[in-house]
């Protein structure tokens, strides 16, 4: 078991998307308020919402 916490993001909305070319782009947020404004801004120039998430809690991991 590890002795590591978990602690919730800075930027905890997640907003992917795709814009008239097939380009994926994303979006890390910190309101849903926030999160809503980038949708209907993306939205009108054409993008295409593929997923919009909070993630509640994250922790580091060692990759070495």
């Amino acid at each position: 078991m590890s002795n590591e916490y978990f602690t919730k993001p800075e930027r905890p909305f997640l907003l992917i998307y795709t814009d008239t070319n097939d380009s994926v782009s994303y979006a890390w947020l910190e309101t849903e308020e926030e999160l809503n404004d980038v949708i209907s801004e993306v939205k009108s120039h054409g993008c295409k919402i593929q997923d919009a998430i909070e993630i509640g809690s994250c922790r580091d991991i060692d990759i070495e």
